[in-house]
């Protein structure tokens, strides 16, 4: 058992693997409730159920932010992130057990957009009419244009930050990854420029950087 990896998360990685052996393996269990010893053969077993569970075990190595942040690189609305974010989360943590992680997946994802949504609607149907009526006020348009800006803000923020962890990768400390500036560039170019539609720019470059990746040297 000294050469199995043990991940990061232990207190995770114990509470699923007893739960894996009592489901998969009951008799170990009963065996050490009975004799309050380990024998040879339950052993065996526990070492080959270790095997199996950590080969389905995945420690969970990044936190929230990750998850968000790739979502956040999708060209889709809001919905696709909070979705995307809560399939990974209950995926990763295997709310269900550690045999039914899609399952788990599916329901986060279900929930997360559920409860982001709700609310929302909630707002539009009891606050639709109220917000038809400030049509031409001063008193409310001008508050909502600066919170327009402000939004535009956080999206430019969100640009910076993730053209920083792209372009250098270990932080400034380390190299200019400068295929990944050079595609940027074009990416821009194309959008701007050229005027291409988003969905292209972006087969375009996923595929650029794949062959990339793929091809030696």
């Amino acid at each position: 058992m000294a050469q199995l990896r043990i991940p990061l998360d232990a207190k995770r990685f114990a509470t699923e693997f007893c739960a894996f052996l009592d489901a998969r393996h009951p008799e170990v269990s009963a065996g050490i409730r009975e004799t309050g010893d380990l024998s040879d053969e339950a052993e065996a077993t526990m070492k080959t159920a270790l095997a199996d569970f950590q080969a389905s075990f995945r420690p969970t190595e990044t936190g929230p932010g990750s998850e968000a942040a790739l979502g956040e690189t999708t060209p889709g609305p809001l919905i696709m992130v909070v979705a995307f974010v809560g399939f990974v989360g209950a995926y990763t943590h295997s709310v269900f057990g550690p045999e039914a992680p899609a399952l788990a997946g599916c329901a986060g994802a279900l929930a997360a957009g559920f409860f982001t949504f709700l609310p929302s609607f909630l707002f539009i149907f009891l606050g639709g009419p109220l917000v038809e009526s400030t049509h031409g006020d001063l008193r409310f348009t001008a508050p909502l244009t600066g919170i327009t800006a402000a939004v535009v803000g956080v999206i430019l923020n969100l640009a910076v930050f993730f053209a920083w962890h792209v372009f250098w990768p270990q932080g400034f400390g380390g190299r200019f990854d400068a295929f990944s500036a050079l595609v940027g560039a074009a990416a821009l170019a194309a959008l701007w420029r050229y005027k291409t539609g988003m969905i292209p720019v972006i087969l375009s470059c996923g595929f650029v950087g794949l062959i990339y990746h793929l091809v030696p040297g």
